[in-house]
């Protein structure tokens, strides 16, 4: 069995972007962080898959205790219109299997109930089944991941980033960018130069 996701904490590859003065310490971070979410996301998608098959499962089961619980009640009928013609000393037989059949019936629809209720909730027949069965849990599932892909693709964002480097010029006092990607450079109100994430 899958275990439930956790939240992905990169919060110390971010720290090696902010620190990172080389290319190869930048990719590091980068490496280590994409695995985290790679690992995250895989687990959760695991844990939903299996989610979605346990769902599956208990919905078959649910239609197959439905299933047998009409058999049962239309073979009661068959054998009520069967006695039905027999002599009043027969009637007393009739009457027992009768509540037999309604015996069965009502435990095979407490059971399809419970099956429901472990699969999807809603039945009103335990308590907290609402957050405590197959479809709560998938949905859980579902948010995990959907949450992991966007960590991922922000992970993606800031990995293509590289800050800007700049190079002044002492004879012309020139100023060149000689590095950058992905960056945008701003004049604040107070006459500085600075650059922001594009």
């Amino acid at each position: 069995m899958a275990n439930q996701p956790v939240h992905v904490n990169i919060n110390q590859e971010i720290q090696d972007w902010k620190d990172a003065r080389y290319g190869r310490q930048v990719r590091a971070a980068n490496v280590s962080a994409l695995n985290k979410l790679q690992d995250q996301t895989n687990a959760a998608v695991d844990y939903v898959v299996e989610k979605g098959e346990a769902v599956n499962q208990a919905a078959r089961d649910v239609q197959t205790v439905r299933q047998e619980a009409q058999g049962a009640v239309d073979h009661a009928n068959d054998i009520t219109a069967e006695y039905k013609q027999y002599a009043d000393d027969k009637l007393a037989a009739t009457e027992l299997e009768r509540q037999a059949a309604q015996t069965a019936r009502a435990g095979s629809e407490a059971a399809a109930t419970l099956a429901e209720s472990w699969a999807v909730g809603g039945t009103g027949s335990r308590p907290g089944e609402d957050g405590e069965n197959s479809k709560f849990h998938a949905e859980k599932s579902k948010e995990s991941a959907e949450r992991a892909t966007q960590e991922a693709d922000r992970a993606a964002q800031y990995a293509s980033i590289v800050a800007p480097g700049f190079l002044v010029d002492p004879d012309s006092m020139e100023l060149y960018m000689k590095t950058g990607v992905g960056v945008d450079f701003i004049v604040t109100d107070d006459a500085e130069l600075c650059w922001k994430i594009a």
